[in-house]
């Protein structure tokens, strides 16, 4: 008879689906300011603020619903650490994207792109997980496994790339200024990679 009552998971997470479908354009529009010139970096990064201000609502909001819900299959309490969880991702693929407006990182080196296309299929796995929580364990599983591979090749990606800002005979602001930027990317990742886990605590419980 609480079947009705229940479908109130299915659109929590269908509403955090839509935060990481604004992610994934966040990442995309950081890809492109990475790979752009100077000219588009203010605009992307203003784009990318209004992407992830409406996130930061939607995922408050979700938070804020699933403690007044009467009944649920997910715990309560799972749900809000994937919206927290989730959040976190949003705060961190904003500060990058800040951060490389500011130090100016457009036509940035090939392995500082890679590192921004990784989390560009991070938060696209997010998506294709996230909106099934509860329903599809095993896609979730899935996705999650592809998240921490993807993890693994940006650690790679990042190592790389701060090692070929050092070699040879670099200007000394260049260096910190890329590798600000490398280190906020990989933030980004290892967000992504806690919101993994969060997803699969709620996948095998749900089991």
């Amino acid at each position: 008879m609480f079947e009705h009552l229940r479908t109130i998971d299915d659109e929590l997470f269908q509403q955090l689906g839509l935060v990481c479908a604004n992610l994934v354009r966040s990442a995309r529009l950081l890809e492109q300011m990475l790979a752009g010139g100077p000219d588009g970096e203010a605009r992307l990064a203003h784009e990318i603020h209004d992407l992830d201000r409406d996130a930061h609502d939607l995922a408050l909001a979700v938070d804020t619903r699933a403690f007044k819900a009467f009944v649920m299959r997910v715990d309560r309490m799972d749900v809000h650490h994937i919206a927290v969880a989730l959040d976190a991702v949003v705060d961190a693929v904003e500060k990058a994207a800040s951060h490389a407006a500011a130090l100016h990182a457009s036509g940035a080196p090939e392995a500082l792109r890679s590192l921004a296309a990784a989390l560009t299929r991070m938060t696209e796995a997010l998506e294709a997980a996230v909106p099934h929580v509860g329903r599809a364990p095993a896609l979730v599983v899935e996705r999650v496994t592809e998240i921490r591979q993807i993890a693994k090749r940006g650690d790679a990606l990042f190592d790389r790339g701060v090692e070929e800002l050092f070699a040879g005979a670099p200007d000394a602001l260049d260096v910190l200024r890329r590798k600000d930027v490398y280190e906020k990317l990989s933030w980004a990742l290892r967000e992504c990679a806690r919101m993994a886990d969060a997803l699969e605590h709620v996948a095998h419980s749900g089991r």
